[in-house]
């Protein structure tokens, strides 16, 4: 993932944490700050939008997981002709 930077200013101070990140001068609390302070921080989605998405990850698990003679014997409820395209 490509890191935002809220400047060119911030992008500069962030390497050069960074690089004392890895040398040891600076500790993981320290280099969290900086992420703060420097980075754009994405927004969380809202809490409905991620359950929501859940529940209907769910029902496609559920679909694909059904043995095959229960999928067969749903897509007889449907009448229309499959073969004959979106006409």
């Amino acid at each position: 993932m490509e890191k935002k930077y809220q400047s060119e200013i911030s992008m500069i101070v962030h390497q050069d944490a960074e690089g004392m990140y890895q040398l040891g001068i600076i500790d993981d609390v320290r280099m969290r700050e900086f992420d703060e302070m420097c980075l754009v921080q994405e927004p969380e989605p809202a809490k409905e939008t991620v359950e929501t998405t859940k529940k209907g990850a769910d029902r496609g698990c559920a679909v694909l997981t059904k043995p095959p003679s229960m999928i067969n014997s749903v897509s007889n409820v449907f009448p229309y002709d499959r073969t004959s395209g979106f006409d």
